[in-house]
């Protein structure tokens, strides 16, 4: 399985665009919006991703770039402070009620 910050980096093109059209099924956020990110479950995945994970649980940030990745699902940029950010997964996050 990959780790974390490894699939983070399989991004494809910059800024949310690709040249492949991709069919995502999973929930999709949007660029502006307001994400809280999941409670992490140490037993459910390798090390690495739960630490990465950890130092952002339960965090609100807002989505600021959305990147399709080559396992066709999409991975998000979210800022939380102004020199402070992290990248997740739709399964990572979830949508705040504004």
């Amino acid at each position: 399985m990959e780790s974390m910050k490894k699939k983070h980096m399989d991004f494809l093109g910059s800024k949310g665009t690709t040249n492949i059209n991709h069919n995502l099924t999973m929930t999709n956020f949007e660029v502006g919006e307001k994400v809280k990110i999941k409670r992490v479950n140490k037993e459910s995945m390798e090390l690495e991703d739960y630490f990465y994970l950890k130092e952002f649980e339960n965090r609100i940030g807002t989505i600021c770039e959305r990147n399709a990745c080559i396992s066709e699902t999409y991975a998000y940029k979210v800022k939380f402070d102004e020199n402070e950010f992290g990248y997740f997964y739709n399964e990572d996050i979830i949508l705040m009620n504004v």
